[in-house]
């Protein structure tokens, strides 16, 4: 293995070890002692965590769809329990005021370490999922209802 070869692979093994959102692609020009470097765009690992927040809601939403049948709204909003707060997207089927909360900040540590976004979503989308239709079945509305709440006291 020449120098140049050797440079080449010490700057790839440094960006893949990095987790770089560009690669750098050698190309050798025949007859010239140097070669071009081109940018180009690697998949994955480049998402910072406003944009994985955002794909992982688009995406759950269409896999709930898509793969159960379920029509989903999906919001981001903050978390506060025990004294500490988490990132969290909320997955609720349209037409209830009941969700399950999905922990986006462990969600993207995952995706941080290496796991492949398209898995993480789908995991979600499972997790949201039997979450949903396991949740216990009660008359929210007679919680609203005083009149109802007011005989029971």
């Amino acid at each position: 293995m020449n120098e140049r070869t050797k440079s080449i692979h010490s700057l790839v093994f440094l960006l893949q070890k990095n987790n770089c959102c560009e690669a750098l692609l050698p190309v050798f020009l025949p007859g010239w002692r140097f070669y071009y470097v081109k940018k180009t765009k690697k998949k994955g690992k480049c998402m910072d965590f406003e944009q994985f927040k955002e794909e992982l809601a688009s995406s759950v939403k269409e896999i709930m769809y898509s793969k159960y049948g379920m029509e989903v709204e999906v919001e981001a909003r903050t978390m506060e329990k025990m004294n500490s707060s988490y990132e969290a997207l909320t997955v609720k089927p349209e037409d209830s005021i009941i969700g399950v909360n999905l922990n986006a900040t462990a969600l993207y540590q995952q995706y941080e370490k290496g796991i492949d976004i398209d898995v993480i979503t789908s995991k979600a989308a499972e997790l949201a999922e039997s979450a949903l239709n396991s949740r216990p079945d009660f008359d929210i509305d007679s919680f609203k209802d005083y009149s109802k709440m007011k005989r029971w006291h």
